[in-house]
């Protein structure tokens, strides 16, 4: 970490594929995660449309996996679905499953 500034090992960036999706379409063909980073994106939409997308992910996350995101984005509602874990001054949150 050199001024806030992070980036992801070359093994594991090999691993990972990066691409730009919508919330909006269906996100089944894209398998299973153990982490799922969604910063800042929840608070643009309605309650019911981040309902389904909360949903979503919780399908898709692994038992004992992790979500992330940003930090107006509360999932007090969903309390049932997610359990908030703290490290430090950040909140993150694992599937319950």
């Amino acid at each position: 970490n050199k001024n806030n500034f992070w980036q992801i090992n070359n093994n594991i960036r090999q691993a990972v594929t990066f691409c730009n999706m919508s919330l909006m379409d269906s996100l089944s063909t894209l398998g299973f995660f153990d982490l799922i980073l969604c910063r800042n994106v929840l608070i643009y939409f309605s309650s019911e449309t981040r309902k389904n997308i909360l949903m979503t992910f919780k399908n898709m996350l692994l038992p004992n996996s992790i979500l992330i995101v940003g930090s107006s984005e509360s999932l007090h509602d969903y309390q049932n679905d997610f359990g908030a874990l703290h490290e430090g001054q950040s909140l993150y949150y694992r599937v319950k499953k």
